[in-house]
């Protein structure tokens, strides 16, 4: 944060800063001030579809301001119409939602795009199993975890479980230090 606050100030006009201190927000679950700072990013640069992403999937890991998550990711997919994490956000507010079927939907263009998104096979694997489609729920949420063996805690943490959408804030999984990770430059507006 120090960096980039360093580098913001150097730079006011450079997107993708606000963009990476966006998401190291995201990260500290500082959600507001990583909406704030993808605020900034998209008027300064609201061709960039990642951008309008970015500020979708923060607000549907929040579960808040959904109508505006969605309408950001729908913004994604008009600039950019093969953007696969557009899809794969856009589904998960689906789910929080509990519009299952939207949520397949949006999670199997997302797949069909780009099939390394463990969050797109965990997110329809949800929405499938709560439309008791087990076999096909169970299934995606295998090959999720042979992609990411930590999907089930990434998504604990957002307090979404097979259980239910709607996990208690206290109950909810703290990120363990030894897995934060630093994000690549080129994957900060994506998660």
């Amino acid at each position: 944060l120090e960096d980039l606050n360093s580098a913001i100030a150097l730079d006011s006009t450079d997107a993708e800063s606000y963009a990476a201190r966006g998401q190291a927000f995201r990260l500290r679950r500082q959600y507001p001030r990583a909406v704030a700072d993808f605020d900034k990013a998209i008027a300064i640069a609201p061709q960039n579809p990642a951008y309008w992403n970015g500020r979708c999937w923060i607000r549907a890991e929040m579960g808040k301001r959904l109508a505006l998550a969605l309408r950001d990711c729908t913004t994604a997919q008009h600039l950019s119409p093969k953007f696969a994490a557009a899809f794969d956000s856009r589904g998960l507010a689906h789910l929080r939602l509990r519009r299952y079927v939207r949520a397949i939907e949006d999670y199997t263009r997302a797949i069909s795009l780009r099939s390394e998104y463990a969050t797109s096979f965990f997110g329809r694997g949800l929405a499938r199993l709560h439309l008791n489609r087990i076999a096909d729920g169970r299934r995606d949420i295998r090959q999720a975890r042979r992609i990411d063996p930590d999907i089930d805690d990434f998504y604990a943490r957002m307090g979404v479980t097979g259980h239910g959408l709607a996990m208690p804030p206290g109950k909810r999984a703290k990120p363990r230090r030894d897995r934060q990770q630093a994000i690549p430059k080129d994957q900060f507006a994506r998660r």
